[in-house]
């Protein structure tokens, strides 16, 4: 751990383009980093969403123009902004881009623009979601303080940290806090995509044919990228070990943990998945019960409290459900849950806004278009 931040931070120099940086984005569903209203001086920032309740211009997209995809097949896009700000903070320009694809294919998008190191150095190319190790580490944090928002007592005994998982970055930032020392057991919440569920359950590290759309679509995710920091860890870091992991996944398409590795896992992580079904009724009782809304993502973590309460008699374990976005993005699940909608002005100005979207349909030229697009905006 101590090697690879020293090697992130040493490794840290301007690019050709010191006036700006691109950042690519993830939609991330664990963890929402709230930047300004507006980013800092001349930042250039590139965003790849891949949920379609995520409003531009909420939380950690503030610094964004607003944009809505009119199509009735919205569930099915994902979307991917390119975003400029001037250096004299006068607004920001976007363009807003829709791929017929899944949160996974939004990732081979990033794939493909990293692995072209001559383009990514040349654009300054960086990203600001779990991909990138500085993620992991505000994330870190975020563990420590739900630590001492459940013992502000001043007791130190062991808390459970419930994380609603999708490419399962907050996940691996619990692992490196525990790593630290922080006496944690984290849990791992997945939707009906289970890829996270089966390896931590089973030992299987498997994909399904297809990423099923659900409430929470945040994580609508098939191959949770961050499983490898967690492998790797757990396993003593033995990158051998790793590729042979990639290795079946792109043959076979499967790969079986040894023992002793399960055991380790077993150690410090438990996993539950969670139905639409269970996600409403999560919802529905969170509201009941406290007046409290949550977003579907969370519902999975409440879930899992309101599941393991009930197994155990009524018994009060210490344990902090990490919560990961607005309520407000998502008026459908609500609605759907019974959950009374909260004042909706900010929904109602969004989309009054002037929409700017570029659908790609033809998934032969998401990847084009959106270097053309990074281009366009660095000159």
């Amino acid at each position: 751990m101590h090697r690879e931040v020293s090697g992130v931070l040493s490794g840290a120099k301007s690019t050709a383009h010191e006036h700006y940086r691109v950042h690519v984005r993830r939609h991330g569903c664990c963890s929402h980093v709230c930047l300004p209203r507006q980013p800092p001086r001349g930042l250039l920032r590139l965003v790849s969403v891949g949920s379609r309740h995520r409003i531009p211009g909420t939380a950690d997209d503030r610094a964004c123009c607003y944009s809505e995809e009119p199509s009735p097949f919205w569930k099915y896009y994902n979307r991917i902004n390119i975003a400029i700000s001037p250096a004299d903070r006068s607004g920001c320009f976007v363009l807003s881009h829709l791929v017929n694809g899944t949160s996974d294919d939004g990732d081979d998008i990033m794939l493909d623009l990293f692995n072209d190191s001559a383009f990514a150095q040349g654009h300054n190319l960086s990203s600001v979601n779990s991909v990138n190790w500085s993620r992991i580490l505000i994330q870190i944090a975020h563990h420590f303080f739900a630590y001492f928002q459940v013992h502000r007592d001043g007791e130190r005994a062991p808390v459970e940290i419930v994380c609603p998982s999708g490419a399962a970055g907050n996940l691996s930032a619990g692992l490196f806090a525990r790593e630290m020392g922080l006496p944690i057991r984290l849990v791992a919440c997945v939707n009906e995509n289970e890829f996270v569920h089966r390896l931590l359950s089973t030992g299987v590290v498997q994909t399904d044919a297809t990423v099923k759309q659900t409430l929470a679509s945040a994580m609508d995710i098939q191959m949770a990228y961050n499983m490898e920091r967690i492998l790797y860890v757990q396993s003593g870091e033995d990158s051998s070990m790793i590729r042979a992991v990639a290795s079946d996944l792109q043959g076979k398409k499967r790969h079986e943990l040894p023992a002793e590795l399960r055991q380790k896992l077993s150690e410090v992580f438990v996993s539950s998945k969670t139905t639409d079904a269970e996600i409403r009724a999560a919802m529905k009782r969170c509201w009941d019960e406290e007046q409290y809304r949550v977003c579907p993502h969370t519902a999975t973590a409440i879930h899992y409290h309101y599941k393991q309460t009930a197994l155990a008699g009524g018994e009060d374990t210490r344990r902090a459900c990490l919560a990961t976005a607005s309520p407000i993005k998502f008026p459908d699940a609500l609605t759907e849950a019974g959950v009374p909608l909260p004042d909706m002005t900010i929904l109602a100005e969004l989309r009054a806004k002037p929409h700017k979207v570029v659908q790609l349909k033809d998934k032969n030229s998401w990847i084009p278009s959106v270097r053309a697009a990074i281009e366009l905006v660095s000159k």
